[in-house]
């Protein structure tokens, strides 16, 4: 008795399902890709990027769609650098971003020189989202929206330290990787 595989139909079914698989897994993938530049895009929502050009020597904020219409830009191009949003020419880079609704400054004073500095403020920084929350559904329950509002921006203030810290732990892992610590 032949293999199944030995026979002509057993090859044609095989290479069928093959088929089917190949399909389906790029199906999946093209699928997850387009689900996690979505999920990118949505997890940059209040962040402005800042480009330093070396034509005019200025710095400039970029919304984050801006940002990505001047890398596309940059990629087709090949250009030498993204469209600077001030003098036009192609010298631009991004040199750091912001986040809209947190002062660094808030954060002088506080040693965050290490990645278990900051990550000791990160746990700070949830806990002020927790009562953030907390005060928004009380605001909620009492439906004053001058209360609302006032916790909306507390809501949003610590979850932009959170991002900004989170950020800051990222750089700190980068610095410490590099260095070997």
């Amino acid at each position: 008795m032949k293999h199944f595989l030995a026979t002509s139909k057993g090859k044609l079914i095989f290479a069928g399902v093959a088929l089917a698989a190949a399909v389906g897994i790029g199906v999946f993938f093209h699928e997850s890709d387009h689900v996690n530049e979505s999920e990118v895009v949505e997890g940059l929502k209040g962040r402005t990027y800042v480009v330093h050009c070396s034509s005019c020597n200025q710095d400039s904020e970029m919304s984050v769609s801006d940002f990505q219409a001047a890398l596309k830009e940059f990629r087709r191009l090949d250009a030498a650098g993204l469209k600077c949003p001030k003098c036009g020419a192609p010298n631009a880079w991004q040199s750091g971003y912001n986040i809209v609704g947190f002062n660094p400054d808030s954060l002088k004073g506080m040693d965050l020189s290490t990645r278990d500095l900051v990550e000791a403020a990160i746990k700070d920084a949830d806990l002020d989202v927790d009562r953030a929350r907390e005060d928004l559904k009380s605001a909620e329950h009492s439906r004053d929206a001058a209360k609302i509002e006032a916790a909306e921006e507390r809501l949003r203030t610590a979850n932009a330290k959170v991002q900004y810290l989170n950020d800051l732990w990222d750089k700190r892992t980068m610095e410490e990787t590099a260095s070997g610590g």
